[in-house]
């Protein structure tokens, strides 16, 4: 079986799993109407599922299928059950019912359907949102000077243009945390209770290098458990070693200074792009939704 049949197979267990949850209505179950009441689901939710329909969901399914995109934030939330899952979809169609009164609605549930955009737009749904049900004056997407910022807030005579951006991590921070979790599996389940391992390295080691690494802290672990340091160096690999006694058992990896910078400067430069859409001379809001993975 080929990657494009393992994806048509899971986008059709997907969509079944969804449906039978929508068929289901598991949120009419005793622990749920706890949490809120079963009017407020259900409109909540009403208000959810119009907006991302039966329609919608075979369209993004299909679209992920053939072309091996992104998948949409939204679907894994509607997949599954629990309080979590509720909470999300509830508070977000409360934030939808708040804002179907508004003027281009619609485009806002275009940019909502669209997986490239929805963490963004879904963060603008909720600022927008909780500014209406403050009583400010909301505008989705106003023309102003020939800007177009994804909202405009009145509030106390000032008017104020918002403009959100999702950051992704770039290659940098995808290694570090591909780094993380390969070191997390291997040295997590040899470390002893009560101990916290803390490794900082000087750069992100290569595979051959990764595993070496391991192997180490790993043989380090097994000498010593109480508060100790120790240095290793492989080639230009350079990683400090901190054991020390700790309430709980953990291990963290501290990302390289040069990472740091790195995505110091992508945010910069996002600050600086987005900043272009809000006209001169309003008061402008830059709002960054940086993605961890």
């Amino acid at each position: 079986m080929n990657d494009k049949d393992e994806r048509r197979k899971a986008a059709d267990h997907l969509f079944r799993g969804i449906m039978n949850n929508k068929k289901a209505e598991w949120w009419k179950e005793k622990g749920y109407v706890e949490r809120y009441s079963l009017e407020e689901i259900e409109q909540a939710l009403g208000n959810v599922f119009t907006v991302f329909d039966e329609d919608w969901l075979k369209h993004v399914l299909n679209v992920w299928v053939e072309k091996n995109g992104r998948g949409h934030y939204l679907i894994q939330e509607l997949a599954i059950r629990g309080l979590l899952p509720l909470v999300i979809l509830v508070e977000f169609g409360k934030d939808l019912e708040e804002l179907r009164r508004l003027n281009k609605f619609d485009l806002l549930v275009k940019e909502l359907r669209n997986p490239s955009k929805f963490i963004a737009v879904w963060l603008e749904s909720e600022i927008a949102a909780h500014c209406l049900r403050n009583r400010y004056s909301v505008e989705l997407y106003p023309k102003v000077r020939g800007k177009v910022p994804d909202l405009k807030i009145s509030f106390d005579s000032e008017e104020v243009m918002v403009e959100i951006k999702e950051i992704s991590p770039g290659e940098m921070e995808v290694r570090y945390y591909e780094v993380m979790d390969f070191l997390a599996s291997i040295v997590m389940p040899n470390i002893p209770q009560g101990i916290s391992v803390k490794v900082t390295a000087n750069t992100m080691p290569n595979d051959s290098e990764l595993t070496r690494l391991a192997r180490a802290i790993v043989e380090y672990l097994q000498q010593q458990t109480k508060e100790k340091v120790a240095s290793l160096k492989m080639g230009r690999l350079k990683a400090l070693i901190e054991i020390k006694e700790n309430k709980y058992t953990s291990f963290s990896l501290t990302p390289p200074e040069a990472i740091a910078l790195n995505q110091l400067k992508r945010l910069g430069r996002s600050i600086k792009h987005e900043a272009k859409q809000i006209p001169s001379p309003y008061v402008g809001l830059v709002v960054l939704d940086a993605a961890i993975c």
